[in-house]
């Protein structure tokens, strides 16, 4: 399983041997309260960010212990390196849940500076301490002329390319989809061809989506060699944009990492069909009726794992190409709840109501992940 940084280094108290002074959490400082995205008081703000870390602890994150980082894998079976020419990181769609967290790991990781491209400059999810080391280039990534122009001018050392439409956007504007889904993953892989031999890696933002239901998988995992079987348009593309990563690898030979997931959940977690399960936290915590629109097996990655996944894949030692699988944690809906539950009666939260929905859909993507 991946072990995300800031377990080891922020949140770990209770489980790392790598322990950080009482309060240090920026949930519990406040600085990420509109990153937990809960209107309200800042009580209910600050007691969502210990209701995710409760349920991360009790979902068995492992803590990554900073002093240790080679137990750390996604699937790259390297040890950690010298990072020290690794100086600037470009990344795509940084101010999502995960695009912060990756920054954020990035930074605490030997990147001296970030290059965040979106359509909007947004710190909020970002601690302040790391506001000078980032700098934002505004642009459309369906905009080959601004992507281009933003990549070639940064000139960094690695590119992180996670913007992207989720599920319900690409169903519900399929043409808007493609256009961010594939044709701004093909503006990407075309402007990083420009850096030539000074780009050292890519990593593609792909998702366990390219997989079909789990019924369709014999044995106890999926790994990353099982065969796509997508069950949405979303699913389609993510496999056209693996595909274009492998052929960027071939014609280039810059290392390239297609890298899958599943649930994220998290603080700031909020768009996408699987965001229900950090809704659903949500609304325990401010004493709202909320019901899963799915049931079944889910694939669990708590939001800082993820970037850290992320961040690993840039700075690791890697050759070649290969598309893994972010290890998680796989549970029944009804155990999510469970947990959920428990974590909200430890933190003293009553009055919540929090179910699967009666004519609720069976879980529709893949669990049971495996990186081998």
């Amino acid at each position: 399983m991946l072990c995300g940084s800031f377990w080891g280094g922020r949140f770990g108290d209770a489980v790392c041997p790598a322990k950080t002074a009482a309060g240090s959490s920026p949930w519990e400082r406040g600085d990420w309260r509109q990153g937990t995205h809960c209107p309200g008081s800042t009580r209910g703000e600050l007691t969502a960010g210990k209701v995710f870390l409760t349920v991360g602890l009790a979902f068995q994150l492992r803590c990554w212990s900073r002093a240790d980082h080679s137990s750390c894998s996604v699937g790259l079976a390297f040890p950690f390196k010298d990072h020290s020419k690794m100086s600037t990181v470009f990344v795509s769609g940084p101010t999502g849940c995960i695009g912060a967290a990756t920054v954020v790991h990035l930074l605490e990781n030997g990147v001296d500076n970030v290059v965040g491209f979106s359509r909007r400059e947004d710190f909020s999810r970002i601690p302040r301490e790391y506001h000078d080391r980032i700098r934002f280039c505004a642009g459309d990534i369906t905009n080959p002329e601004q992507v281009m122009a933003a990549i070639v001018e940064s000139a960094p050392t690695a590119i992180i390319h996670l913007a992207a439409y989720q599920t319900p956007d690409c169903q519900a504007r399929p043409m808007e989809g493609l256009d961010v889904n594939v044709l701004g993953t093909v503006n990407m892989f075309r402007a990083a061809r420009q850096l030539g031999d000074s780009l050292e890696r890519f990593v593609y933002a792909s998702s366990a989506a390219v997989y079909g239901p789990r019924s369709l998988y014999a044995g106890d995992s999926v790994t990353a060699g099982s065969a796509y079987l997508p069950p949405n348009l979303y699913g389609y593309w993510k496999v056209a944009g693996e595909g274009v990563a492998q052929a960027f690898h071939a014609e280039t030979g810059v290392p390239t990492v297609s890298l899958r997931l599943a649930t994220t959940y998290g603080p700031g977690r909020d768009l996408g069909l699987t965001s229900a399960p950090t809704t659903a936290i949500k609304a325990a915590v401010l004493g709202q009726r909320y019901r899963l629109p799915y049931h079944g097996r889910e694939h669990f990655h708590f939001v800082e794992d993820v970037g850290a996944g992320f961040s690993l894949s840039a700075i690791d030692p890697f050759d070649g190409y290969d598309a893994l699988n972010l290890r998680g944690r796989t549970v029944e809906t009804q155990v999510f709840l469970e947990v959920l539950q428990k974590a909200c009666r430890d933190a003293g939260i009553a009055g919540f109501d929090i179910a699967v929905e009666d004519d609720a859909t069976t879980m529709p993507f893949v669990c049971d992940l495996d990186a081998q």
